[in-house]
């Protein structure tokens, strides 16, 4: 599977009209368009966040 494709889904969440949902969700799917490498995406997304 293409990363690219994967990723989109998040792009798509982004359009969710509940601003928390739409947060979650892009987030999730960014995650899993990084695959084996979504640990590491949730660490570098939680030390950005602080």
């Amino acid at each position: 599977m293409l990363q690219q494709a994967a990723a989109f889904p998040a792009l798509l969440a982004l359009a969710n009209d509940d601003p928390l949902a739409a947060a979650i969700d892009a987030v999730y799917n960014a995650a899993i368009a990084h695959g084996d490498d979504r640990d590491r995406f949730f660490t570098d997304a939680h030390t950005a966040l602080r």
